[in-house]
């Protein structure tokens, strides 16, 4: 100290600026300060559907209906029907519950629909599954729809042909009308006159005194000792259920016969 009462540091003693105390913030200052930064950073995130909800479910479940200023009707109805706040509902008895269930979310891997794979992500797995499901299902339909056409289409052809092998070697035989014609091929015989009678029905000639054979062509046109009149009546029954058979059934009805079987292998014809 100097003779002037002035204090005098020493070197020891010099302020040392790069450790300088600052006076302490009061914890007011501090808070709020906080709080500003944590408002901003709540502004700033956008929070997921999942967190909203559960915000709106705790904001809701820690209201309480007495606290509205417009009670609902039904709270309403309640009060005159003499309910209290902090009263139970019911008959006055000892164990009385006053407060409603209490909802606990199930979070975890655990509970009844767990167990059944019942969720979210499994109802979007099932779903994705079953569309690929439908989707193969139809390419399989389509793909046997069109195998079942080719082979019906190829069957038939075949019927068609052992019809007509059949036919060239009955032609000797004299047939006075389509009943008498094996069942085998009649089929053929009246689509083929049933074509031509349209065919003459088209061009308007159908009632002309002439003779019907001389419209015919020559593939169409019965031998010359074999005269065939035909009619709607003449669809007998037993062509009929002759047709209804299977293509397989009927190519091989007509194979078994003994005078076409080695004609049709053979395409001697």
């Amino acid at each position: 100290m100097n003779k002037d009462g002035s204090t005098v540091l020493n070197e020891d003693d010099e302020e040392d600026y790069l450790t300088m105390e600052l006076p302490d913030v009061s914890s007011s200052l501090i808070s709020t300060r906080e709080r500003k930064v944590y408002m901003q950073r709540e502004r700033g995130i956008c929070k997921s559907y999942r967190v909203r909800e559960h915000e709106r479910r705790e904001e809701a479940l820690n209201s309480s209906l007495m606290d509205f200023e417009n009670p609902s009707k039904a709270m309403a109805m309640m009060f005159k029907m003499g309910y209290r706040k902090g009263e139970a509902l019911g008959q006055k008895q000892s164990e009385r519950r006053l407060e409603p269930l209490e909802i606990n979310m199930k979070t975890g891997m655990s509970g009844f629909l767990y167990r059944l794979g019942i969720g979210h992500k499994t109802i979007q797995k099932q779903k994705i599954e079953q569309e690929i499901q439908k989707a193969r299902q139809i390419e399989i339909d389509y793909e046997s729809r069109v195998r079942s056409d080719r082979e019906k289409k190829y069957l038939e052809a075949k019927v068609l042909e052992a019809q007509k092998v059949c036919e060239n070697l009955d032609r000797k035989e004299s047939l006075d009308e389509p009943r008498k014609i094996n069942v085998l091929w009649r089929g053929l015989v009246v689509q083929r006159i049933e074509k031509e009678m349209e065919k003459r029905r088209r061009h308007g000639i159908f009632d002309k005194p002439e003779d019907s054979q001389d419209f015919l062509s020559d593939d169409v046109k019965p031998p010359r000792h074999t005269h065939i009149e035909w009619s709607e009546e003449d669809q007998d029954m037993e062509l009929y259920a002759f047709n209804q058979l299977d293509p397989k059934i009927r190519n091989q009805y007509i194979l078994l016969n003994n005078k076409a079987l080695n004609c049709f292998y053979g395409k001697k014809i």
